[in-house]
This record gives structure tokens, sequence and C-alpha cells, in this order.
């Protein structure tokens, strides 16, 4: 199992790294269809998951979080994400999965336990809120 880090500000997190492509995979996709004020965030996002190898995964979120509106939305997404893996009750089934994280070398044998991903996004959750906003 490897996991990435994330840092915002002097705060950081240590995720599992295939937890966390789901949940970002999860993010980009909802970004992509219901909040194109996300573009720049989205756009970035997706060019990291394209070039994420085990435990490099560069969300960029200190540079998304210092703005307070940018912030705002991001925690919107993220809850969104929330929303949509409690809905799934125990694991996110294997077509959603499929559908959303087309990451090259990423494969999934069947549905995946939703509470790995809750955990996930609760703690990106945890991390984005607790930024520091940048100084005006």
């Amino acid at each position: 199992m490897s996991t990435t880090a994330l840092t915002v500000n002097a705060r950081s997190a240590v995720f599992n790294h295939h937890d966390l492509l789901i949940v970002s995979c999860m993010a980009t996709s909802l970004m992509r269809a219901r909040h194109s004020d996300l573009y720049a965030v989205r756009s970035q996002w997706e060019r990291a998951i394209e070039l994420q190898a085990p435990g490099v995964l560069d969300l960029r979120l200190t540079e998304y979080c210092g703005d307070a509106v940018t912030r705002e939305r991001l925690v919107a997404v993220l809850e969104e994400v929330e929303s949509v893996l409690v809905a799934f009750g125990e694991r996110v089934p294997l077509t959603h999965l499929k559908q959303i994280c087309k990451v090259p070398g990423l494969l999934f044998e069947g549905p995946f336990p939703t509470r790995h991903l809750l955990a996930a996004v609760r703690c990106l959750l945890e991390l984005v809120r607790a930024a520091p906003q940048a100084a005006s």
C-alpha cells in the first residue's frame, strides 16, 4: 500500500494513494458536471491524476485554499463526494469506479469499500476547511 502526503501551508495529512486517487477522480467528475466555476482546479487535478505515481498526487491545495471563494467551492464539491459515497452504502459499484477513474494502471476487481473512501474524503475536507486564508 502506498501513501501520499498532502500539505496545506503547515498542515499535512497522509492518505492511502488509491483512496485519494479515487476521491480526486470523483471530485473532478463532479466539477466537470456541476461546477464549471472550478475549471482551473479541475484542469489541474485532472493533469495531476494523469501524472500521478504511487505516493505522488499534487493537488496544489495550498494554492487553491488560499482563496476563500475557491476553498468554499472546493469544500462544497468534497461534501458532494461524501454524500455520493454515503448513498452507495457499503461498497462503491464497480461500474461507477470504471466510469469515473480512467487512470492507466488502476484496475478494479470488484466493488470498493466505501469506508476507505469516506475516511479519505473526510480527511481531505478537514485539511481544506482548516487551511488559513491568504492575507489580502
